[in-house]
């Protein structure tokens, strides 16, 4: 039975993705405008961007990095492409009152400050839903996309696949990072399985997520939460940093995750217009071709086929 990705927040996680390693994209930095072609904390009061003198639109800074396949990136020709940035273009093309300009941003702890206090308007971050960043930030109500997760096993568990399978097991989880979003998704299953919860423990560092990949195959820790397009490019691949792993790994994406564009506290008329959008993409099919598109199966269907 196909599991969907749902719109709405019941069965969001959030990830911060200044934890993935980033991967190399060619191309210069820089601004460009769509028209032509941890959280940070609590948000200050955001200056109103300036309309531009051609249309009288309203200029929308969105902060990005460039090297996130096949989220956003800057190509070989200097332009900013990638899935997110896709979908931005569909979203600015429809509305004739915003005018988007994609900037080259920092690490994602800088991006989200830079939005909290005006510099921006968006952060793209593939971010998914955490109650923290609800708070601080406004999320559109429709998600802007959806990024499968799955449960890592040594391949003798590769019949676990599921946080309830591992819960029964008894399965105990790589240590996770407090208010991550890997860490929510395990935080909210306890909360709704209070009788028969998950086993894990907290740890500082930030290399935590991909580490748990070696503590897994090693042995150390029985399991860890982790996302299906990662875990093809850091151990399916080749030329994965952690490659020499995959003969002893497992994995299935069987959780839902939506995704969503992180937008300014006080910006509340231009993340619903956005939300607007997005239920109409995602009502007739666009999100789903452009993210096989970009990723080559389509995460908003679980039973999807994940080759590329």
């Amino acid at each position: 039975m196909k599991k969907n990705i749902l719109t709405g927040k019941t069965v969001a996680v959030a990830l911060s993705l200044s934890m993935i390693l980033g991967l190399t994209a060619c191309g210069s930095s820089g601004a460009q405008t769509s028209k032509a072609g941890a959280d940070a904390s609590a948000p200050a009061t955001a200056p109103a961007p300036a309309q531009t003198e051609e249309s009288g639109a309203r200029n929308i800074k969105i902060v990005g990095k460039s090297s996130e396949y096949p989220l956003e990136f800057i190509d070989d020709n200097g332009q900013w492409d990638g899935y997110e940035i896709e979908v931005l273009r569909l979203i600015d093309e429809a509305l004739p009152q915003y005018s988007f300009e994609y900037v080259e941003g920092n690490d994602q702890t800088s991006n989200y400050t830079g939005v909290s206090t005006g510099k921006y308007q968006v952060v793209l971050s593939n971010a998914f839903y955490t109650e923290e960043r609800a708070a601080n930030f406004n999320l559109p109500a429709n998600p802007s996309g959806a990024s499968p997760l799955g449960l890592i096993q040594r391949t003798e568990n590769a019949d676990i696949t599921s946080l309830e399978q591992a819960a029964q097991a008894g399965q105990i989880f790589s240590p996770s990072l407090a208010g991550d979003g890997l860490t929510y998704q395990l935080e909210e299953y306890n909360r709704q399985h209070p009788d028969q919860p998950l086993s894990f423990e907290y740890s500082d560092p930030n290399s935590l997520w991909t580490d748990a990949i070696a503590f897994v195959a090693e042995g150390r820790y029985d399991t860890t939460i982790f996302p299906a397009t990662y875990y093809e490019q850091l151990v399916t691949a080749e030329d994965g940093s952690y490659h020499q792993y995959a003969d002893k790994l497992s994995f299935k994406a069987t959780i839902p995750c939506p995704t969503y564009f992180v937008i300014a506290k006080d910006e509340t008329e231009l993340s619903d217009a956005i939300s607007e959008q997005l239920g109409k993409l995602r009502e007739d099919g666009t999100l789903e071709k452009v993210a096989i598109k970009w990723y080559g199966f389509n995460p908003f269907e679980l039973d999807a086929e994940l080759d590329k």
